[in-house]
């Protein structure tokens, strides 16, 4: 599996609310674009939050949620395209504390306090005294390695402040992620089944074009993962590990699915006399038997890797997701057959 780059050195938390123009609808356009961002990738989101209008109630009730993101921005390079983003976006000057449809606001921006810039504030000054702020940051961040300053004694410690009769959570919510997911992540699973489950989940979910490497010793259940994949897709019959063919070329209702395996070549110049590089650019969903071989030839924002280690019939798979498949990472581990591990 390859090493995690460094072109992502900062973390920051970002505040989503709206209360207008479909808010749900609103918080996954605000997210995905945040997500699609050049120097950003957003690693994790809270669940969902209502809330009652703050300082001024003569407006309809707010959805709220927080994502943590990585990115190779300045902070206030960072808040002038969350800006940017929100005039995109559809919002307009409006009384304070009025309606409004999309905020954005930089909650956190690593271990730093920066002032004396009424634009901006770091931290932000309201976390703490705003559930529907600090609960879904706190939920956001975990199981991620976020600075020290922002776990408990710092803006996380919430576990004591529950929630008021104003703000609540909401779950399962037009297909918001349901929990937090870190770009490098791993499970276990307990048998050959549920790898292959594991595997359907990412076909059902994957969207063209994308590469999935998988990578990992001899039996590690490679091959098994692949064929969920292509379950997942809806392929049904055999589907043969194409060991001895390069491979194989499937089509599907998401476009062709092409099932690569390396484990026969050596060395770049057998890759060079494949068609390998010139299909990278079909709008396809290729997967990859024994990727480890070649890594440094696989587009890093268009792969996510999957490392498997076998023990018996468990595997412990470790992953790796690209920027901009914060979906991907979602559905995948809301659906897990066997856990986090």
């Amino acid at each position: 599996m390859p090493p995690s780059d460094a072109s992502f050195p900062h973390w920051a938390a970002v505040g989503l609310g709206s209360n207008l123009n479909d808010p749900e609808a609103m918080l996954t356009r605000a997210r995905v674009a945040l997500d699609a961002l050049e120097g950003v990738d957003v690693l994790a989101a809270s669940p969902l939050y209502r809330s009652e209008p703050w300082g001024d109630r003569d407006q309809p009730e707010f959805r709220n949620a927080v994502v943590v993101l990585r990115t190779a921005m300045s902070a206030e390079a960072l808040l002038d395209r969350m800006a940017a983003l929100e005039d995109s976006l559809g919002k307009r000057p409006v009384r304070r504390w009025g309606p409004r449809a999309i905020d954005l606001d930089l909650l956190l921006y690593d271990d730093a306090t920066i002032s004396g810039n009424p634009r901006l504030v770091v931290p932000h000054p309201h976390i703490r005294s705003r559930p529907f702020v600090c609960h879904p940051l706190r939920e956001a961040s975990a199981g991620l390695a976020v600075p020290a300053s922002w776990h408990p004694q710092g803006q996380l410690n919430a576990e004591g402040e529950a929630l008021d009769g104003e703000t609540a959570r909401l779950d399962g919510r037009s297909g918001w992620p349901l929990r937090a997911v870190g770009r490098e992540s791993a499970f276990s699973t307990q048998s050959p089944e549920e790898t292959s489950a594991v595997g359907e989940v990412l076909g059902r979910a994957a969207q063209p074009p994308l590469i999935v490497a998988l990578d990992g010793p001899l039996g590690a259940g490679k091959s098994c993962l692949a064929r969920g994949i292509a379950r997942g897709l809806g392929i049904e019959g055999p589907v043969p590990s194409p060991t001895y063919t390069l491979c194989r070329e499937y089509e599907t209702l998401r476009g062709p699915f092409l099932h690569w395996d390396f484990y026969r070549l050596e060395g770049g110049g057998d890759l060079e006399s494949t068609a390998f590089h010139d299909r990278l650019a079909d709008p396809a969903l290729h997967v990859i038997e024994w990727a480890g071989l070649f890594a440094e030839e696989l587009p890093a924002r268009q792969t996510v890797w999957l490392h498997l280690d076998p023990d018996g019939d468990r595997r412990r798979i470790s992953c790796r997701f690209p920027a901009g498949q914060l979906a991907l990472r979602a559905a995948l581990f809301q659906h897990l057959p066997g856990g986090a591990a």
